[in-house]
């Protein structure tokens, strides 16, 4: 995942992920872009980002998130459901069938 100047290399095992490592790092040279060394972190097991936890080749949403979303307040007016279903969907790649249960809320829409 590349994000205007992040980059994430993740990988299942130790390594597939040195492997990984040595394509980024060479694409990095072909293209001429340059590591700020004190910025970088290397073979972390896990790290948290943008509201997902990256470990082990996995993807999954940040459960301080979760806890967020779980316990956000019952929507009283057409705002707060659009508000509710905007934080919702930006964790629908987690949510197993999202769209089947997003879809109520969406009729009051």
């Amino acid at each position: 995942m590349i994000y205007v100047d992040d980059v994430l290399v993740m990988s299942p095992t130790h390594t597939t992920h040195l492997e990984h490592l040595e394509i980024a790092f060479s694409k990095f040279r072909e293209t001429k872009l340059k590591l700020h060394p004190a910025k970088c972190q290397l073979m972390l097991p896990e790290l948290s980002y943008l509201g997902f936890r990256f470990s082990a080749g996995e993807v999954t949403a940040d459960p301080r998130k979760i806890a967020i979303v779980k316990n956000y307040p019952q929507p009283t007016c057409v705002k707060e459901v659009r508000s509710f279903l905007g934080a919702t969907n930006f964790f629908r790649r987690c949510i197993p069938n999202y769209a089947d249960k997003a879809h109520g809320l969406t009729k009051l829409l």
